[in-house]
């Protein structure tokens, strides 16, 4: 006999408490795995974008003893909460996301003659403190039709920027310093 659904309900916002509609939020299980050694596995459950109040909600969600919400919008830090436990017939209510608002940096990537280069290889890379390997890649893309493209909800921090690398170029890397109030 299936045991009771549980639900989740709640709402995000700005760091002026405002709604923020459009958020993509997923709610994910993670799955403890037999060998000890090997890393949690996470299993996406659902997926769903905020309303224009930015309210969303999650209804007959099997239980799970860990779950854990990700929020995701373009001009915002991409949120990760804290595992929790979504026991049967759980009903969470009122739960508040509030995302930061994120940098931002807008591309053109041009050859050496200066025109556009469509679907070049874009990759963006943060500083860890690691002596072995110092930058951590976070994020991937591909220039457009036009040699355009951008990086989005980035945390205030130092960034290495490299283009190019396919087809047999040399990529070019840059170091540029992110903040929230300054589009690049």
């Amino acid at each position: 006999i299936p045991g009771p659904k549980a639900s989740v309900k709640a709402f995000v916002t700005d760091a002026e408490d405002k709604p923020i509609a459009g958020v993509e939020v997923s709610l994910q299980a993670i799955v403890e795995r037999a060998k000890k050694k090997k890393k949690p596995r996470k299993t996406m459950v659902s997926s769903v974008l905020t309303d224009s109040s930015g309210t969303f909600e999650f209804l007959d969600i099997g239980p799970s003893p860990t779950a854990e919400l990700l929020a995701y919008h373009l001009d915002y830090i991409e949120f990760q909460g804290k595992p929790f436990e979504l026991g049967a017939g759980n009903a969470l209510e009122n739960l508040n996301i509030r995302l930061s608002k994120g940098g931002r940096i807008d591309i053109s990537v041009l050859g050496p003659d200066g025109a556009p280069r469509a679907g070049e290889d874009l990759s963006i890379w943060r500083s860890v403190d690691d002596r072995k390997h110092p930058w951590k890649k976070i994020k991937t893309r591909k220039a457009d039709s036009e040699g355009r493209s951008y990086f989005t909800g980035l945390s205030n921090d130092t960034y290495s920027l490299r283009a190019g690398g396919s087809r047999g170029t040399r990529h070019y890397t840059r170091l540029l310093r992110v903040t929230s109030a300054r589009n690049l």
